[in-house]
C-alpha cells in the first residue's frame, strides 16, 4: 500500500510540473505577440514619418529643391546662391484700365511681393496682377524671400512698362490770342477760303475772351480724361501762339487720337439766346471727313446729351456743319461743341464759374466713355 501511495504522488507532481510548463510557454508567446504589434506599429510610425519629409522637399528641375513642411519650408543654400530672380514674359506696354498677371521664375519656397513706382499709372496687388491706371511709365519691383536654412533673406528685380491710353483723344481749343486773317482752303482741294483763325468772342459780362476760355476748359478735360485712362493731345496748350484751323486738323490727324473734341462758346445779337449746340459733319460733306459722318453723328449725341445731363445747361441740338475749315481737313470722328453763349449774361457768368466748369467736363467725358461704350 505504501508502495502504492508513492507512486501516485510522484505522478501528481510530474504533472503539475508538465502544467506550470505550459503556462511558462502561454506567457512567454504572449509577451512574443505584443513585442512583435509594438515593432510592427514602430516600423509603420517610421515610415509615416518618411512620407512627411518627403512630402515637405520640393525638387526643382535642377534635383535641388526646399527641404521641411509647406509652413516651414527652407531653401538650401546652394539652391538659394544659384539663383536670379527674374521676370518671364513682360509684356512692353499694358493699356490703361487692363490687367496682366506678372510671372517669376521664383522656385518653390520663395515668396513674391510686388511694389509700383509710380501708383497714379498702375496698381500692382499681392498675387501679382498690374492693373494700368493712367498714361505713363512704371517700375515694377519684385521683392524674393525666403528661409535659407533658417535664416530669412532676400532678393530683388525690377522691369519698367508703359502704361498706354484705353482710347486717344485729341482736344482742339478754339481760337488764339491774336486772330490771324490769312486765308486757307476750306476743305482739301476746294477754291473756297477762310480766315485761318478768327478771332471769337468775349464774355458780356465776364469780360473774358473765348480763347482764354476754351484753354481753360481744353486743359481741365485733359486732366479729367487722363484720370480715366485716355491719352490726349492737344492743339495748343497756351494762347499766345499762330496756329491755323488747317494746320491743327492736320495735327490732330497725325496724332494717332480716335476722336478730335473742338471747344469753343457761341455768340449772338440776341442777348437771351442761351444752351449748348454741337457741330458735325454730314455724310453729304464734300471732303474726305465725310468718311466719318456717322461716327461724328454719334459722338455729337453722346456729348452733348451727357453734357446737359451733368450740368442743366438748355439743349439746342446738334447742327450739321460743312463749312467749318478745322472740320472738313479732319481724317477722325470730329465734332466741336459750342458750350453756351457768352452773349447771354447770365450764362456767360455760369461758363466762367469754375464749379460749373467741372459739371462741364465732367458731362463731356461722360459722352465720350458713352461714345466709345465704356
Amino acid at each position: 500500500m505504501t508502495i502504492v501511495k508513492e507512486g501516485k504522488q510522484k505522478k501528481i507532481e510530474h504533472l503539475k510540473e508538465l502544467i506550470q510548463l505550459a503556462l511558462a510557454v502561454v506567457c512567454l508567446l504572449a509577451l512574443c505577440s505584443i513585442s512583435f504589434k509594438a515593432n510592427a506599429a514602430g516600423t509603420v510610425g517610421d515610415r509615416a514619418q518618411v512620407s512627411k519629409l518627403q512630402a515637405g522637399r520640393s525638387v526643382a528641375a535642377d534635383g535641388a529643391g526646399t527641404v521641411g513642411t509647406a509652413d516651414t519650408a527652407t531653401i538650401t543654400r546652394a539652391v538659394w546662391d544659384a539663383f536670379t530672380p527674374e521676370f518671364t514674359d513682360v509684356p512692353k506696354s499694358l493699356k490703361a484700365t487692363k490687367d496682366v498677371t506678372i510671372e517669376t521664375n521664383a522656385p518653390a519656397g520663395v515668396k513674391v511681393t510686388y511694389k509700383v513706382s509710380k501708383d497714379k499709372y498702375a496698381a500692382v496687388d499681392d498675387q501679382g496682377v498690374l492693373t494700368g491706371k493712367q498714361v505713363g511709365k512704371v517700375t515694377v519691383t519684385g521683392t524674393f524671400t525666403a528661409q535659407v536654412e533658417g535664416v530669412e533673406e532676400t532678393k530683388t528685380a525690377r522691369f519698367s512698362i508703359k502704361i498706354t491710353g484705353k482710347k486717344k483723344v485729341y482736344i482742339d481749343p478754339g481760337h488764339q490770342s491774336k486772330a490771324n486773317g490769312g486765308q486757307e482752303p476750306v476743305g482739301p482741294g476746294s477754291s473756297v477760303t477762310k480766315a485761318k483763325v478768327a478771332g471769337g468772342c468775349t464774355g458780356v459780362s465776364t469780360k473774358i475772351p473765348e480763347y482764354k476760355f476754351a484753354l481753360t476748359i481744353g486743359k481741365k478735360l485733359k486732366k479729367a480724361l487722363l484720370a480715366q485712362g485716355y491719352d490726349v493731345a492737344m492743339s495748343r496748350t497756351k494762347n499766345d501762339v499762330n496756329i491755323s484751323n488747317v494746320e491743327r486738323a492736320k495735327k490732330g490727324n497725325k496724332s494717332g487720337a480716335d476722336i478730335c473734341i473742338r471747344i469753343h462758346s457761341d455768340s449772338i445779337g440776341d442777348s437771351s439766346v442761351r444752351g449748348v449746340s454741337v457741330l458735325y459733319p454730314s455724310t453729304s460733306n464734300p471732303y474726305p471727313v465725310k468718311k466719318q459722318a456717322k461716327k461724328s453723328k454719334k459722338l455729337a449725341k453722346a456729348l452733348i446729351n451727357e453734357y446737359c445731363k451733368a450740368t442743366g445747361i438748355k439743349k439746342r441740338g446738334i447742327v450739321v456743319r460743312n463749312d467749318l475749315s478745322g472740320t472738313n481737313w479732319s481724317t477722325i470722328p470730329t465734332v466741336l461743341i459750342e458750350c453756351g453763349f457768352f452773349s447771354n449774361p447770365t450764362e456767360d457768368k455760369l461758363l466762367n464759374d469754375p464749379d460749373m466748369q467741372e459739371k462741364m467736363v465732367d458731362g463731356m467725358v461722360a459722352g465720350i466713355d458713352k461714345y466709345f461704350g465704356y
